[in-house]
Order: structure tokens, then sequence, then C-alpha cells
């Protein structure tokens, strides 16, 4: 019985997942180490950018001098990726899979007169190719929350022993794109970054590139968990009752009370609106309020890459014993605010008790996407909760598909669907919509107007809203000046919320590209539970091909296929039955 009991707790154990190497360039610093040195000593400003109109804008670039031209934007681009993948030890892991978070990828060299690559995954594959990158390469795209949800999507691909190690690589270096796009939508500080300061009033984007190399071999940090909730009631803000539901989840998936958390690293990007709300959501979750901090008046806003960047800097910082300074006033009106001095955490102090130092890192983005990750420092106390062995479901239904061709009233239908013309989303995400609600009318599941709240969602587009993309960066050569639905529509992060809110729906959604399609299918049925998923592929129109969007709707099978599995194939999408992880890969069999 105990040799049982010890086998089942060593392969739970194994499920455990470290940070095994760090990588970090941010305005601090071009290493973890030296922008560790100038967090402590607080010496870099943000430095006023042009947008355009005459408007100029404080950012927090990694180095003073922005590239003027394309060629010099890509080289810039490649050393600072190299280095920061090589200090992490990337390089002796190049067979593993990578994860490309990002929410703009090469637009600074296409803005400056690159030719654009051939969509938007060769953009990705040619990150991978300057790090002579050998294993698959997946590309996560979900706004400000793209590489917490790749650390998640790596994570879970770990635990369920499809690999032993991982690169998670946060990319987000400058463009006007961006910046006009936030500064169009009236989310700029036109002065600091002043997280739940008095005189807070918008954001402040930075430039930061991170790496996070994730193995089963223990190291000093181990990640216990984390969680993603889309929620869209409000396209470019918070929702207080997400942001908890957010924490919440990941503190179970990290088997964890909430009292167990000693220090909360928040989005608290200096917006008057987003900071209050995400404090709100401190005292539904927490009986008490464990330490706070936040890193964006150090390095802003780096959007895609600030998740990883902030794991990296913050768990650097606590090792180095040094805090994240508050140099302003803050609101006393707010119902929390920001310890101004390092807490007993990682000090001496606690180091002798037997309270060990757990970290959440909460992130907040564009599309009502809110994620976090829980992390333990394990030199404090070597005691790791033992992951839950949940079994997952093995063989996957499809009870419900659309598309890949849309009927020529697409839109007429759409609008019958919605009870209503959909206002100002853009026509590639309208087809995604479309193909959305029409896979679950065919499940009978849209009668309920809802997704199972366990469901997740995922969404693969190799090109994306390139016609949106392609008349924003037309109207800022024009004018100087993005416009704001423009910019919205051209934001790809944006369709995940766009279903959720016509479903009515909150949870598990993520955009998440691979060149092969089958593998967002493999990859999500590998991170599904009981109530399975929607997942969709979806290209609009371009080059006079016509545009499509396919979607598939997968729960648990009640019962066993009567037909013999085989390798799946793109052309099974359209007729299989039943789904499942096999020893050679995906299989498929029809009903």
């Amino acid at each position: 019985m105990n040799e049982a009991g010890n086998d089942d707790q060593n392969r739970n154990a194994d499920q455990n997942i470290y940070i095994a190497g760090r990588g970090l360039a941010c305005a601090l610093g071009n290493t973890l180490r030296e922008s560790v040195a100038h967090l402590a000593t607080g010496d870099v400003v943000s430095v006023p950018t042009d947008v355009g109109m005459s408007s100029s804008f404080p950012f927090f670039a990694i180095e003073d001098t922005i590239p003027a031209d394309a060629i010099a934007w890509t080289t810039r681009a490649q050393r600072i990726v190299v280095n920061v993948v090589r200090e992490a030890g990337g390089e002796a892991i190049r067979h593993a899979p990578l994860f490309i978070a990002s929410s703009s990828l090469n637009m600074g060299a296409i803005e400056r007169g690159q030719a654009p690559l051939p969509d938007m995954h060769a953009e990705a594959e040619q990150i991978a190719a300057w790090l002579e990158w050998q294993g698959p390469v997946r590309w996560v795209s979900t706004a400000c929350t793209s590489s917490i949800n790749a650390l998640i999507a790596a994570s879970r691909m770990l635990r369920a022993g499809h690999c032993e190690e991982a690169l998670v690589l946060g990319i987000e270096l400058f463009n006007r794109y961006t910046l006009s796009g936030f500064a169009a939508m009236q989310l700029l500080s036109p002065t600091a970054a002043l997280p739940l300061g008095t005189a807070r009033d918008g954001l402040v984007l930075g430039e930061a590139v991170a790496a996070l190399r994730l193995s089963k071999t223990p190291q000093r940090w181990a990640l216990l968990g984390g969680a993603c909730v889309v929620d869209g009631t409000d396209a470019t803000g918070a929702s207080r009752q997400a942001v908890a539901s957010c924490w919440r989840e990941a503190l179970e998936a990290s088997e964890l009370h909430a009292d167990s958390i000693d220090l909360l690293k928040l989005q608290a990007a200096g917006s008057p609106s987003n900071d209050a709300i995400e404090l709100g959501a401190i005292d539904e979750v927490f009986a008490h309020t464990p330490a706070l901090t936040s890193l964006k008046a150090h390095i802003g806003h780096t959007l895609g890459a600030s998740g990883a960047a902030e794991i990296a800097l913050l768990t650097g910082g606590l090792e180095a014993q040094v805090w994240p300074a508050v140099r302003y006033e803050q609101d006393v009106g707010l119902p929390h605010r920001l310890n101004v001095t390092a807490p007993s955490l990682a000090t001496s102090s606690l180091a002798t008790s037997t309270h060990s130092t757990h970290l959440l890192a909460s992130i907040i983005g564009f599309g009502g996407s809110h994620a976090c990750a829980v992390l333990q420092d394990k030199s404090i106390n070597s005691d790791i909760p033992i992951p839950a062995v949940t079994p997952e479901p093995t063989l996957w239904e499809v009870c419900g598909r659309s598309g890949p061709a849309l009927p020529s009233d697409w839109r007429e239908a759409l609008a019958a669907l919605l009870g209503q013309r959909p206002r100002r989303i853009g026509v590639w995400a309208e087809a995604g919509l479309y193909g959305a609600l029409q896979c679950m009318r065919e499940v009978g599941e849209v009668a309920e107007a809802r997704l199972p709240a366990g469901a997740i969602l995922r969404i693969s587009s190799l090109h994306g809203p390139m016609a949106a993309i392609a008349q924003t960066l037309q109207t800022i050569a024009l004018d100087g000046m993005a416009m704001p639905f423009g910019f919205l529509q051209s934001q790809q992060g944006q369709l995940p919320a766009i279903i959720a809110q016509a479903l009515q729906w909150q949870g598990d959604a993520r955009i998440a590209n691979h060149r092969d399609p089958l593998t967002l299918l493999r990859d999500a049925c590998c991170e599904a539970g009981p109530q399975g998923m929607l997942i969709g592929w979806l290209e609009e129109e371009r080059n006079g091909v016509m545009p499509t969007s396919r979607w598939l709707r997968l729960r648990p099978a009640n019962a066993q296929a009567l037909q013999p599995f085989r390798v799946a194939a793109l052309a099974d999408l359209p007729t299989c039955r039943y789904v499942r992880m096999g020893k050679g890969g995906l299989e498929v069999a029809a009903a």
C-alpha cells in the first residue's frame, strides 16, 4: 500500500514545472542582471516619443536610439532576441517547443517599408530561424496577456507529458502602429506611469523581450498553475468579476488557498478605471491582503511580453532582495496601495519561518483577457503542492461543425443570429463570429446562448485581420494617427471576447497559431476538460481567395467509436465523428 502510494506521489511530483532559466531586455537593461541593478537604483526613466499630429508620449525603450529603417529594426530585433534567449539558456533546448508571444511581432519593420511576410506565422518562423530553432513553433497572440497565456500553454504541455522542456519568448518591440493606436483610444498618459497613483492618467508603453525556460527538473522557482478568463463586456477594460474568477481558478489549479499568497503582482498600469477595478477584486478573493507591487512604473506596459518580462524581473529582484520602489503619491481613495518597501518575503526573517513564498502574477489585456500565474520560491520552503491527477477525457466526439465555406448571405444570417447587425468589429471578426454561432446552433447550445463555463475556446488564423491592419497602416502614414475603431478591428485578440459576449460566456480563450491546423486541435485536446472545446480556423478574403470560417464543437464521447481510428489529416475535419490522441499523434474515426 505504501509503495503504491509513493509511486502515485512520484508520478504526481513529475508534473511539477519549474523556471530553469530567464532572460530579459527592457528599459532597465539588456540583461536580467542589469535590469535588476537598475530596478534597485531607479535611474531609468521613459523618453518622449513622437507619434504624429504633433503628439508625443513617454515610452520605455530598451535603448535610446529607435531604428530609422526596416533593416535596422530587424537587425536590432534579432540581436536582442538572440541575446535574451542565450541568457535564459534556450540554446541548449532548441529541440523543444518554442512558444512565441507577441501582439505586434515585426510590425516595426513593416511600417518602415519591409514587405509583409506571407502570413503571420511566417513572422514567428523568422524569429525561430534567428535562433536556429529545431523544435515546433507556436505563436500565441492574446494582446497584453500573450506571454502569460503562452506560459500556461507550455506548462500544460509539459504536465501532459508531451515534452520535457519548453521556451516561452515574449516579444514586444517599438512600433508607431501600436503607440498610435493606444493614443487614438486615449489610453496613454502624456506624463508618466503612476500605478495606483493620485495623479495617474493613463498607460506608458514600453519595449521588452523576455524568455522563460521551463523544465521538469527542480529549480528555485516552481510554476504551480495559472488561469485565463476572457470576458466580453469591455473591449479595452477589466472586469472585476473576471479578475476575481481568474485568480480563483489559478489558485484552484495550484491547489492553494488564497491566504497562501504572500505577494500579488498587479497589472496596475496607471489606468484611472482599471487600477480601481483590479483592486476591487482583492477583497472578493483574499481575506487578508497580500503584499502588492507593480512594475509598470519601471519598464512601462510591455503588452504581449509583459507577463514573461515581469515574472523574470520580479523573481530576479526577489533573489537580489530588490523591491520595486514607489516614488510618487498613491491614491488614498483606493482600497489598497502598493507596498513601498519590501515585505518579509524572501528575507532571512521569512526564510527561517515555516511560511513559503507564493506569488501570483496578474496581467489584464485588450479584448477582456485576464490571465495570471502562481509561483513558489523553493529556496524558502521546498514543500511544493503535489498536483492532483485529474483524469482528462481521452476520446472526443464532434457534436457540431460549420464551414469552412461561407454562404453568400452569411452577413445577413449573422445579423439574424444576433438579432441585430454587429457594430464596428470588422469583416474578419464577423466571419469568425458567424462560424462560431453556426457551429453552436448545430449543437443546440446556442439556444442556451452560452458555452458551458468549463469549455475552452481556441482560434487560429494565419493571416488575421490583414485588411484592417493594412487600412490602419495607411491611415497612420497619411494622418499620423490611427482611428480608434480601425485599430481595434486590426487587433485579432478582440475576437475571443466578441464570441464570448455573443454567447454570454466567460472562460479560457486563446488565439494560437501553427502552420499545421491540426496542431491547434491536438493542443486543445490536451488542455480541454469535461466540458470540451469550441475551436475555429479563420481566414478573411485575400488575393481572390474566398474567406473561410471552419468550426468544431467537441465534447467527451459517451460511447466508443465503431469504426477504426487512423492518423488524422486535414481532409478529415469535415466528416470525422471521433477524435483522440493516439501513440502516433492525433487520430480520427467516422461515426
